[in-house]
């Protein structure tokens, strides 16, 4: 019974991958308690791990799924010793234990994950973790009630409105503890060899107390784990590359990331600390070296794709499948430009107004893709 309500709420989801994996770990979970009742969940847990790598290996720098193995290795190792440090007698206060003792657990265990990808950490984590623990369930029976009383047409629009003011106190409590930004400790680093440090470390501690549970077997597949990680991180870094044309105070930026490396093409005459973009790239990347480099009209990516920027300083004849960014309303011939198929015309927010409503009601006459920076943002060309 338990299943079906766990594959219709991933039905309900949309079969999205992150919650597919967490149910297909949970359905082994269940399987395997009902095949083997003796098995140790931390056996189940290595067999998923193992099965996944298998069918999938580059899943292991999937950071989703590095982030449910390790919250839920962390809860299954350190539950018994968060209740062997007290055992409350009354219901309600054990399983408040319980939940607090599950939340700290999994919360520290991702410390060093959480340190390396995103190089923060929030402090108040019990402030809002508890919380969603305790009314994300009761806000999941209320939406299944809501679908199947909506489906024989009972009148509950009084229910609604009850659920319709729990998820906005809810998300207004959310909004609450995310204002307090100063407790987020940010700006802290730690690189692959450090994770798989602290992680050694950890479970060698806790391998001398489950001396007949954690054994050679264990410490093997972790550290085939982390090797499938290095390389096939290592690989993805290799030959990741893409561009990003971004605009940040009126001023063009044309960034081409290439592994740990940026190059960044723009006349802004800020120093590289002074750009905002970049600073919060810094907080969730490393790179190794950073460029700024004088804005130009033309540019060839690693798969044979041109840029072209097309301004008042200089405009170069377009090829066919070409990429053409006009900035800054230059003087041009649309029409001709557009006779040159090219694959994407690119238009920032220092066009004026008009003259870009223009623009857009002529390429979509021609059929070509567009995209208005004035309304979508910043774009990524990716190119790997």
């Amino acid at each position: 019974m338990i299943l079906i309500i766990l594959w219709g709420y991933v039905y309900l989801v949309g079969f999205t991958i992150s919650v597919v994996r967490a149910a297909a770990m949970f359905t082994l979970f269940e399987i395997c308690s009902k095949i083997y009742r003796e098995q140790h969940p931390l056996d189940v847990l290595f067999f998923f791990v193992f099965s996944m790598v298998i069918i999938d290996p580059v899943i292991v720098i999937d950071v989703g799924f590095q982030l449910s193995v390790v919250a839920v290795l962390s809860i299954v190792l350190g539950l018994p010793l968060w209740m062997k440090w007290w055992t409350p007698r009354k219901f309600w206060l054990l399983k408040l234990w319980q939940l607090l003792g599950v939340t700290i657990l999994a919360q520290l265990g991702l410390l060093p994950l959480l340190v390396h990808y995103f190089h923060q950490f929030p402090s108040l984590f019990l402030l809002s973790n508890i919380p969603v623990l305790l009314v994300l369930p009761v806000v999941f029976v209320i939406t299944v009630l809501i679908v199947l009383l909506s489906l024989f047409s009972f009148k509950i629009e009084w229910f609604v409105n009850s659920y319709d003011w729990l998820i906005s106190s809810f998300l207004k409590y959310v909004a609450w503890v995310s204002s307090f930004e100063n407790t987020i400790l940010i700006s802290l680093k730690l690189d692959a060899l450090g994770v798989f440090l602290a992680y050694a470390g950890i479970f060698f501690l806790l391998g001398c107390y489950y001396k007949s549970r954690l054994g050679i077997k264990q410490l093997v597949l972790l550290l085939s784990v982390f090797i499938c990680y290095l390389i096939t991180n290592k690989i993805y870094e290799i030959q990741k590359n893409d561009y990003w044309i971004i605009e940040e105070h009126n001023e063009l930026f044309l960034v081409d990331r290439f592994s740990r490396q940026l190059r960044l093409y723009t006349n802004t005459s800020k120093e590289l600390e002074d750009i905002r973009f970049l600073n919060k790239w810094k907080q969730t990347a490393v790179f190794t070296k950073i460029e700024k480099i004088k804005l130009q009209n033309i540019y060839s990516t690693k798969d044979g794709k041109s840029i072209r920027l097309i301004n008042n300083s200089c405009c170069y004849g377009i090829n066919d499948g070409d990429v053409c960014i006009i900035d800054n309303t230059p003087k041009l011939n649309l029409e001709r430009v557009l006779k040159n198929n090219p694959s994407l015309i690119i238009f920032t927010a220092n066009n004026k107004g008009y003259v870009t409503s223009k623009y857009l009601k002529s390429c979509r006459e021609y059929n070509i893709a567009v995209w208005d920076m004035e309304e979508l943002g910043s774009f990524n060309l990716k190119t790997d």
